[in-house]
């Protein structure tokens, strides 16, 4: 699962848009939150929420971020 897929979802729960195995799915990640989670109060607040539940979820899940290799790195610029 990417980040944006993450967010996705997460915005489908909030807008009472998801299947019922979507709203288990995003209950577990909130569960993994435990005590630290404090509903948010601001835009700011919930920025801080999914960003502390994503890397929750990708510990978890053992999600890695994609490296980005440059695709030209001076090919033609050699001497």
């Amino acid at each position: 699962m990417s980040k944006q897929s993450f967010e996705h979802l997460l915005e489908k729960y909030l807008a009472g848009e998801c299947t019922p195995a979507e709203k288990r799915l995003v209950e577990q990640w909130y569960d993994l939150m435990g005590n630290e989670m404090q509903p948010p109060q601001s835009e700011a607040d919930w920025k801080v929420v999914k960003a502390k539940m994503w890397l929750k979820v990708r510990k978890e899940a053992n999600i890695t971020e994609p490296t980005v290799i440059p695709f030209f790195k001076n090919l033609f610029f050699v001497q």
